[in-house]
């Protein structure tokens, strides 16, 4: 009988210890996680798009928003805010923030993509960079790193709170870049104070004269006339201008 009894007692301390140790672990496991916190930062950018930025750029300029999150708690951090406050930045389309590992906070960004780039000066001592959607953001040239095609340049003193223009601009700008001919030739645009354009070729100096935006498609077709006709038999002319019809008013 005491045997059995001696039995029962040793068996119910090991069940107890066993108990004890069980909880132990769950409560030092909790703590663990509880204490789990964010050791590293890794930006991860789409490169599918056309942009001007990269990671430590991204980076630098986001560095207000993400930065209270490292050495923060991995299982209290809000990464839905994080997410809301960087895709209210100008430079970002839309992103993502994960945790890998518990103590690494993933920030996979898409960058805004850049379709036009203004430079008040030759110099390019200010820029403002436009977005296909119309987005207008500002910032120094070497503050961007081009990912993919470079936006097209455009020089001069442009009307930027004219959306109306803008979105001219954006769509004659889109033409360029879709048709191999134009983009192979045309450099850059400038804007004259009235908001008409003349534009820079890339193998020559001879401006081109284009004008306002009224009938866009039929000057296109001016200069490619003169591109196939003209500028293959001479290069010194100072100016070619395509804004009358059925012409092609050339000065030395």
């Amino acid at each position: 009988m005491k045997k059995n009894v001696t039995a029962i007692i040793l068996y119910s301390l090991a069940a107890a210890i066993v108990v004890a140790a069980y909880v132990m672990a769950v409560i030092s496991g909790q703590k663990k996680a509880e204490e789990a916190v964010i050791k590293e930062i890794k930006f991860i950018v789409d490169e599918t798009t056309t942009a001007y930025a990269d990671a430590s750029v991204l980076a630098d300029c986001s560095l207000p928003y993400y930065k209270p999150y490292l050495g923060a708690s991995s299982t209290k951090a809000d990464l839905q805010s994080l997410e809301e406050r960087l895709k209210y930045h100008e430079r970002m389309e839309n992103c993502e923030c994960y945790l890998q590992r518990d103590s690494i906070l993933i920030i996979k960004l898409e960058p805004s993509e850049v379709i036009l780039d203004f430079c008040e000066s030759k110099d390019g001592a200010k820029h403002y960079y436009i977005s296909p959607e119309g987005k207008v953001f500002s910032g120094n040239e070497e503050d961007y790193v081009i990912v993919n095609r470079a936006p097209l340049k455009v020089y001069g003193s442009a009307p930027l709170d004219d959306f109306g223009w803008i979105k001219k601009m954006i769509s004659f700008s889109k033409a360029i870049f879709k048709d191999e001919v134009l983009s192979n030739n045309i450099e850059s645009l400038n804007v004259l104070a009235d908001g008409s354009l003349t534009f820079n070729q890339k193998d020559c100096d001879t401006v081109i004269i284009f004008g306002n935006f009224i009938g866009r498609k039929v000057k296109i077709e001016r200069y490619k006339r003169y591109l196939s006709t003209l500028r293959n038999t001479e290069l010194n002319y100072k100016s070619v201008d395509i804004r009358y019809a059925n012409q092609l008013v050339c000065k030395r």
